[in-house]
C-alpha cells in the first residue's frame, strides 16, 4: 500500500467513527444551511435595518445601533495548514468494510484517520435519514509537496488518493466594525458573530447586483487566504425560498415547481457538508453550487410550492435521501450518473425514455435518427434546446483543441463510446500532430463551445471549414428534466408523479 514520505503527524487514530465530526439534528430542530455569502480583500459594507448585537471572542457582547456599517479586517498570523491524504470514501453503512480498511493501511505504517462528511437527519417519527460519507485518510502532511509527493506513491502503486487542506488552526486578526460616521465602534478579534431583529443588506455579495438582503446571524472571519469571509446559516426552508426562482420558472405549473422544490430540498440535504466542508461551509452563493437571490428574490408561486411540500424529500430504498441533480432538458432521454460524472452507479438516477406513453428503443446506431427525430417527449415543448444545430468555425475550434491537446489541426472527430440516453462518454481528436481522447459530457461540450449537452453528432467538413453540431437537451440529462416537469404538470400529472417518472425506485418522506 505504498511507503511512508514522512513522519505521520498525530491523530486520532484511536478515537472510534462515531466521535468524528457530525451533524446530526434532534427531532423537530430545524435543518440549517451554512452558506458562504462573499469573499473579500476590503473591507466589508453592509446596512442594517435594526440594531445589532455583536459576539466577540474576547468582548461578550456588543450592542450596535442600526444604520450603515464598515468591517475592516488585519491578519496578524496565518492559518497553518495540513494537506491530508486520502486513499478512500465509504458509504454511512460501510463501516465494517472502512474498518478492515483502516486496519490494513496501519499495518503498513500509517497513522490513518477517518473525515466524516455529510449529516444525519432525524425526522420527528425518529427516523434517521444518515447522508454521511467516511473518507479514510492515511497522512496529513506539513507541505503540498510532501502530499503530492505520497499520492504520486500510491499511484505508481495503482492506488487512487487524492488531497485536500485541511485548517489545524485558524488565521488570527482583528476586525474593526466602523459606522457611517468613519468612528470605529469596536475592534474584535476574528471571528464575530452579528444578530439583528430585522434582516441585513451585503453589499458586493452578488457581482454587478444590487446588495444581498437576508437574515442574521452573519459571521465575519479571516480564511486561510487572510481574506475575509462572511457567512450566516438560514432555516432550510428559508434557503429554498431563496434559490427556487432561480431553478425554475415561477410562472410555470404549480405541480412542476412543487416537484423541483422537493428535489432541491433532497439534494442540499444530500450534499450538506461536503463539497466546502474543509472551507467550514455548506455552499456558496453562485452557480458553482446554486445562485441564491436572498430575501428580495422570493416569489410567491415558489413560495407557495415550498410551503405546500414542506420537510418532503426522496428517500431510497435504503432510507437514504436521494441526491436529486436535475439539469434544464434531458432531450427526450435521461442518462446514468455514472456516464456523466465519477462514482458508483446510483439505483435513484437511472437513465430511461422521457417519451409520452412509452419508450421507444434507442441504441448507438441510431442516435442521429433519434436526434433528427421530434418525438413527443414531455420536455419538446422546449423548442430552443429540445432539438438544435450549431455550425461553428473550424479554425476557431481547431486552434482551441491544440491550445488544450496539441494535436495540431483537427480532422475529425470519431465518436466513440455512449451512454444508455445516446450522449457522448468518448470521442477521439484526430489531429495533424496527434490524436487525443476525450472522456466525460463536460469536458467534451466544452471542447466545441460549450454546447447545450453530450447527446450530439459531430461532423468536421473541412471543405468548408466548419463544424457541425446537430443535438437534443440541454444539460446533463442525469435526475429531472425541469422541462419534462413542466410537461408533465401541463399534462395534469402531480409532482408526486413527476418525482417517481424521473428518480427510480422512491417514495417522498417527511422530515
Amino acid at each position: 500500500m505504498g511507503t511512508p514520505t514522512s513522519a505521520p503527524m498525530p491523530v486520532d487514530e484511536s478515537q472510534p467513527i462515531e466521535a468524528t465530526r457530525i451533524e446530526r439534528t434532534s427531532p423537530n430542530e430545524p435543518f440549517l444551511v451554512r452558506l458562504q455569502y462573499l469573499e473579500t480583500i476590503t473591507p466589508q459594507r453592509f446596512h442594517a435595518s435594526e440594531s445589532l448585537v455583536v459576539t466577540t471572542p474576547d468582548a461578550g457582547l456588543k450592542r450596535l445601533p442600526e444604520g450603515d456599517w464598515k468591517v475592516s479586517f488585519q491578519q496578524s498570523r496565518p492559518a497553518t495548514i495540513a494537506y491530508s491524504v486520502y486513499v478512500k470514501a465509504f458509504e454511512h453503512h460501510e463501516t465494517k468494510l472502512l474498518a478492515e480498511e483502516r486496519e490494513q493501511w496501519r499495518g503498513e505504517g500509517y497513522a490513518t484517520f477517518v473525515t466524516t462528511m455529510g449529516r444525519a437527519i432525524t425526522a420527528s417519527d425518529g427516523t434517521v435519514y444518515d447522508g454521511r460519507k467516511y473518507w479514510l485518510g492515511i497522512d496529513r502532511c506539513p507541505t503540498e509537496r510532501d502530499a503530492l509527493a505520497l499520492k504520486g506513491t500510491l499511484q505508481n502503486e495503482k492506488i487512487w488518493a487524492w488531497i485536500r487542506p485541511e485548517v489545524r488552526s485558524p488565521a488570527e486578526g482583528k476586525l474593526s466594525f466602523i459606522d457611517a460616521s468613519g468612528t470605529t465602534q469596536l475592534v474584535s478579534p476574528s471571528p464575530a458573530r452579528i444578530r439583528s431583529a430585522g434582516p441585513v443588506s451585503l453589499e458586493g455579495a452578488r457581482s454587478g447586483k444590487p446588495p444581498l438582503r437576508t437574515t442574521a446571524p452573519i459571521e465575519f472571519e479571516l480564511n486561510t487566504k487572510g481574506n475575509l469571509s462572511v457567512c450566516g446559516s438560514l432555516p432550510l426552508e428559508s434557503y429554498l425560498q431563496g434559490i427556487l426562482p432561480a431553478e425554475m420558472y415561477p410562472d410555470w405549473p404549480l405541480e412542476a415547481l412543487k416537484a423541483q422544490a422537493v428535489a432541491a430540498r433532497s439534494e442540499i440535504i444530500a450534499h450538506a457538508g461536503g463539497k466546502h466542508f474543509f472551507e467550514g461551509f455548506d455552499f456558496c452563493i453562485e452557480q458553482h453550487c446554486r445562485a441564491f437571490s436572498g430575501e428580495e428574490g422570493h416569489h410567491a408561486r415558489t413560495d407557495e410550492a415550498v410551503h405546500e411540500t414542506t420537510d418532503q424529500v426522496l428517500v431510497d430504498r435504503e432510507n437514504a435521501i436521494v441526491p436529486t441533480v436535475f439539469s434544464a432538458n434531458c432531450g427526450g432521454w435521461t442518462e446514468h450518473n455514472e456516464n456523466v460524472w465519477d462514482g458508483a452507479p446510483a439505483a435513484a438516477l437511472r437513465g430511461h425514455s422521457d417519451q409520452v406513453g412509452g419508450e421507444r428503443l434507442q441504441g448507438n446506431g441510431s442516435v442521429e435518427s433519434w436526434i433528427r427525430d421530434n418525438p413527443a417527449s414531455y420536455c419538446s415543448h422546449d423548442k430552443e434546446y429540445f432539438r438544435w444545430n450549431r455550425s461553428l468555425s473550424l479554425a476557431s475550434v481547431s486552434k482551441q483543441l491544440n491550445n488544450q491537446y496539441g494535436i495540431g489541426t483537427l480532422q475529425r472527430v470519431e465518436m466513440m463510446e455512449r451512454g444508455v440516453s445516446g450522449r457522448l462518454k468518448e470521442i477521439r481528436l484526430v489531429g495533424s500532430r496527434k490524436s487525443e481522447v476525450v472522456r466525460k459530457e463536460l469536458n467534451i461540450r466544452r471542447a466545441f463551445d460549450n454546447l447545450p449537452s453530450a447527446l450530439c453528432t459531430i461532423d468536421v467538413d473541412r471543405k468548408n471549414s466548419v463544424i457541425r453540431v446537430r443535438g437534443a437537451g440541454r444539460g446533463h440529462g442525469v435526475g429531472l428534466c425541469q422541462q419534462g416537469a413542466c410537461g408533465m404538470a401541463q399534462a395534469n400529472q402531480g409532482y408526486d408523479a413527476i418525482l417517481q417518472h424521473y428518480f427510480h425506485d422512491v417514495r417522498i418522506s417527511r422530515l
